[in-house]
């Protein structure tokens, strides 16, 4: 195994150098885990480990037990710890506050980016009630599948996203449904 570097990588800070296990992007037929000592201190809670490969920079599941991370892996090339301390973007593309809905399923969207780990999980919900809402991952879009009416009046529209890192982005945004909506 020898030392390496991934090079740029966005929001990610590079924990130590990166570890080369031969040639990149060559499949082996059984399993390796691999292994490295968490660092100190709190940073090591949104640690996980990456692989440099043809398609760029890739997160790899990464269990974190007894001050160290490890990974099962199928591919060799170069893996290096990534600490993820940047929440995800969150914006209401179409609604700005106090945005008036003429129907009662109006269009809901949102754009959710993670230029680190990744969204991982996320919920909306419109007056503490859950909406079901679709992720686009390609197109970083997050959007209600308008399956029931929404409830005439004031309403608080609130969207969380939470990276593979665990950090968290909440907005929320007031909407008028007119009870004349059709």
């Amino acid at each position: 195994m020898e030392e390496s570097s991934l090079g740029p990588t966005g929001d990610l800070i590079p924990l130590g150098l990166g570890y080369k296990l031969g040639e990149n992007n060559i499949w082996v037929d059984a399993p390796i885990t691999i292994g490295l000592p968490l660092p100190a201190g709190d940073a090591g809670r949104r640690v996980q480990f990456y692989y440099s490969g043809n398609d760029g920079l890739e997160r790899v599941d990464t269990a974190r037990a007894n001050g160290r991370a490890s990974a099962t892996v199928k591919q060799l090339g170069v893996y290096q710890l990534f600490d993820d301390a940047t929440p995800p973007t969150l914006e209401f593309p179409q609604m700005g506050d106090n945005q008036t809905a003429t129907s009662f399923r109006p269009t809901i969207r949102a754009r959710a980016i993670d230029k680190g780990s990744g969204i991982d999980t996320f919920r909306t919900t419109y007056n503490g009630k859950w909406l079901l809402v679709e992720y686009d991952p390609e197109q970083d879009l997050l959007a209600w599948e308008q399956d029931e009416d929404l409830p005439a009046g004031r309403g608080i529209l609130a969207v969380e996203v939470r990276d593979h890192a665990g950090n968290v982005s909440r907005r929320e945004t007031t909407v008028l449904i007119e009870a004349s909506a059709r």
